[in-house]
């Protein structure tokens, strides 16, 4: 690219060097330069999930390091976030009539290479099992099954791990997806008593603050008590904020605390007691969040909420509207 633009392999004519292109091309010769002057990078010093290791190999993730950390990449990337133009995504820009200076997505991947890589990644496979679906309707061989069990294995893992902001239903349905709406309309989990007869079903709003961490919001409309002394103690809703520790293990994907109320959807009879409930849940996720395995402590629990005891152990499905969605997608 140097050679051809500026007829020079390493340097840039004085006359030139104010060129917006200039400046974003300098950068990127530089940090390649720059590593060819250190010793070979040893691949074996890469640890951590998919996204990372394969960024780190070569050295890569270091060139993206001293892209980033230059001046005039600086102003680029501030350029595009305060003037968030059409023209230059990537499907626009090598006809847009405004001037672009870099594609949003190319400055997406320097700002954040990992963030960018993994949505990459999740974009590739599911437009894997878009072809594979259109090979099973033209009647010839095709691996559309395979295609979903991989796009839901990654959605569930790294997918997952990477994303960011809100979700009305946290779950592994693909942002953006054709059947997102299931991920709004259909419970988030269920779980049933094993110490005392009920089960609870939910949704969990949820703000996924980065890799390791998301603040949600437990949303039980659905809280049956089993066998309870008058009926208005039978069904109750639960509602309380949550923190949610993400973990890069399949096995044991997650871990969840936080503090719950518990109401009731029909009023006591006046003169009875109507003392309030609340609970502190501790949930270990399991299997890449398919599994919810938790214990509630409640202080001073005198209702029939859990059989009035104090400590309740939980078991139960997570990402129900995920599995609705995979198992739609596999139909």
């Amino acid at each position: 690219m140097y050679q051809r633009e500026y007829s020079v392999s390493a340097s840039i004519p004085a006359d030139r060097s104010d060129l917006l292109r200039a400046q974003l091309l300098r950068p990127l010769l530089n940090a390649h330069l720059a590593q060819d002057k250190e010793k070979p990078f040893d691949n074996g010093v890469c640890r951590g999930d998919a996204v990372t290791r394969l960024l780190c190999r070569d050295g890569f993730r270091d060139i993206l390091g001293r892209v980033a950390a230059d001046s005039a990449i600086h102003a680029l990337i501030d350029s595009a976030r305060r003037q968030r133009r059409s023209e230059c995504e990537p499907e626009n820009w090598l006809e847009s009539p405004a001037r672009c200076d870099a594609t949003t997505s190319f400055l997406a991947f320097v700002d954040n290479p990992e963030r960018f890589m993994a949505s990459q990644i999740g974009l590739m496979l599911h437009q894997l099992w878009r072809v594979e679906q259109a090979r099973r309707r033209a009647k010839v061989t095709a691996w559309t099954n395979v295609a979903t069990l991989s796009e839901a294995l990654y959605q569930s893992g790294i997918g997952y791990r990477y994303r960011r902001g809100f979700d009305a239903n946290t779950s592994s349905v693909p942002r953006g997806s054709g059947r997102g709406w299931i991920a709004t309309l259909v419970p988030n989990y269920a779980t049933v008593s094993l110490l005392s007869s009920g089960f609870e079903i939910g949704y969990r709003p949820t703000v996924h603050l980065g890799r390791s961490l998301a603040l949600g919001v437990t949303a039980a409309p659905l809280h049956v008590t089993g066998h309870p002394a008058t009926q208005v103690d039978r069904v109750h809703w639960v509602l309380g904020p949550a923190l949610h520790w993400k973990r890069s293990s399949a096995i044991w994907s997650g871990m969840e605390t936080g503090v719950e109320y518990f109401g009731r959807w029909r009023r006591r009879p006046l003169g009875s007691s109507n003392a309030t409930v609340w609970a502190v849940p501790v949930t270990a996720y399991l299997l890449a969040d398919k599994l919810r395995i938790g214990v509630r402590v409640l202080p001073g629990n005198n209702s029939a909420i859990h059989g009035g005891k104090k400590i309740a152990l939980t078991l139960g499905l997570s990402d129900l509207n995920g599995l609705v969605y995979w198992m739609l997608r596999k139909s």
